[in-house]
Formats: C-alpha cells, structure tokens, sequence
C-alpha cells in the first residue's frame, strides 16, 4: 500500500517503512528535495511509530520550525492519541 500526502504547499511526499540512515528513528527530506520522503523505521512500537510518524510529518508541513517546536508538539499529539485509543478501546 502506498502512504503519501500533501504538505500545505501541495508537495507530495511518499511514506517507506525502511530503516532511516544513521541512528535515526525516522527522517524527512526537506519539501524542495526531488521526490521528498519520509522513512520511518519498521521495527518501533506502536506508540514510537505514531510518535515518529507525527514528527516527521510535522517537519513536512511546517519545514522551518526547530526540531524543539516539532518534537514537542508531536510528543503531545502522540501522547492525546494514545491517551484516547486507550480510554476508547481498553487497550
């Protein structure tokens, strides 16, 4: 299945599930990349992928922001979206 969207500027990234380079858990390509992706290493948790997820494509929407902004407001995303499929689905 293909995982792709469109930032604010209408540039399409694409989605892989492969293991970024160096020791990162996720990596995006800046908007002005030829083809920009994310990659999102497969082997995280569930809670670690969604967080990652989030972050990653908070840095696809809003590419100039410092990684303390978008670490911390995918940290909090990710944390309300956890607290409500627990409380939602007794997980």
């Amino acid at each position: 299945m293909k995982y792709s969207f469109k930032n604010n500027e209408g540039i399409e990234y694409n989605i892989s599930w492969t293991k970024p380079p160096k020791d990162y858990y996720g990596l995006c390509d800046s908007p002005e990349s030829n083809n920009p992706q994310i990659q999102i290493d497969p082997t995280l948790s569930k809670q670690k992928t969604v967080n990652i997820l989030i972050h990653e494509v908070l840095h696809a929407f809003f590419w100039g922001q410092s990684e303390t902004k978008v670490t911390k407001c995918a940290n909090t995303l990710s944390r309300l979206i956890n607290q409500r499929m627990k409380e939602k689905f007794n997980e």
